[in-house]
Formats: structure tokens, sequence, C-alpha cells
């Protein structure tokens, strides 16, 4: 599917499986239906043209690493009536902002600053998102998931507050430039590989 530029996808359709547009290169913009309640793992898996992703008010489940690989994506848009998603500047949410579920890849800020709203960061969430040079985690947070920063290869330095208590496995992977972290008293656990090829640390 390389060669797809735009995809209408049917009223009819309530999921979309995983690795459903795996690897389609050329497409570079998609809105989820307002019937689709689900996206697989995987779904939009390098689709390395997609630059937006619009939600509409029905999609209640992201499989992990849905959008991994899509490498101009800079923004993603949520209906107001969605009731689990929320997006702000761009950055997807949960509906109450408590955790935050993707930073695109191709945004372009340097530094951001994580809202104080929330207390958890998910699962690759920043994974790939090699713009970044600074992240602010507020102390509101007490969860780092899964390869949450892999692969931010521009990431200098990171400080973990005193609020934090697990950080996941491959949390800070292959973060080449990460040269400075700071670890708050609070966390209990590292998990496997957690700042794994982190060479300059």
């Amino acid at each position: 599917c390389s060669l797809i530029i735009a995809v209408t996808i049917p009223d009819s359709v309530t999921s979309i499986a995983s690795c459903a547009f795996c690897s389609c290169r050329s497409l570079t913009e998609i809105t989820i239906p307002k019937n689709v309640v689900s996206l697989g793992e995987w779904s939009f898996d390098n689709c390395s043209s997609l630059t937006t992703i619009t939600i509409l008010e029905s999609l209640t489940s992201i499989g992990d690493s849905a959008f991994s690989g899509c490498s101009s994506l800079s923004s993603i848009n949520v209906s107001e009536d969605n009731q689990t998603f929320s997006s702000e500047n761009g950055v997807l949410l949960n509906k109450d902002k408590t955790e935050i579920i993707l930073y695109p890849i191709a945004k372009t800020d340097t530094k951001y600053d994580i809202p104080e709203s929330v207390t958890s960061i998910g699962n690759f969430t920043f994974q790939e998102c090699a713009i970044l040079t600074e992240v602010t985690i507020p102390e509101s947070v007490t969860a780092i998931g899964d390869a949450a920063f892999s692969l931010c290869t521009s990431l200098t330095k990171i400080k973990i507050p005193n609020s934090v208590t697990t950080i996941g496995c491959n949390a800070f992977y292959k973060c080449t430039s990460l040269a400075d972290v700071t670890i708050g008293d609070n966390v209990t656990s590292i998990d496997n590989k957690a700042f794994d090829s982190c060479f300059a640390l």
C-alpha cells in the first residue's frame, strides 16, 4: 500500500485492525470516522508521510505503537465530543488530561512542558521525538511508561521529580545525547533497560 495517498474509511467500519495501514508511506492525512471505536497496535505504523490525524467522537481505544514511525506527524486533533481522548496543541491526552498518550514525532518545538494535570506518561508517548532537547516533567507525574522516551536522540537532560515511583522498561532507550539524569527520591522501580544505550550518560 506504499502508493496510497488518501483513504476513505466507510461509516460501517467500527474497528481498524493491527497493522491495517502499516507502511502506507504516501498516506498524508487520515480522519478516523465517527463509528470507529478502536485502533489496533501498529495500525498506522511507518506511515512516514502522515502529517495530521483527526479523531472523531466514538474512538475509545488506541493500541500501543498505533502511530509509531510516523515521522511527518505534527498534529493530532480530537473532537470535543470524544469522551475518552482530548488534544492540546496537537498532543494526544486522555479526556481529563491525566495521561499524556502521544506526542507527534514531527512537532517542531524543541522544548515541551508536560501539563500539570498529567499523572502518567504512557507507553511510547515520546518515542522517536528526535527534535526534542528538553522535556519538563511536573510533580504531578507518578509513572513513566515503557519506552516513553525511547529514541529521543536529542534529549540532553531529564529531571524525574520526587512524585515519580516507577520508570518503565526501555523508558529512555537509545537517548544517545542524554548526559544528565536526576532521579527523584521516591522511585521504587526502574525496569529493564530503562537507560540502555544512553551512551552520553
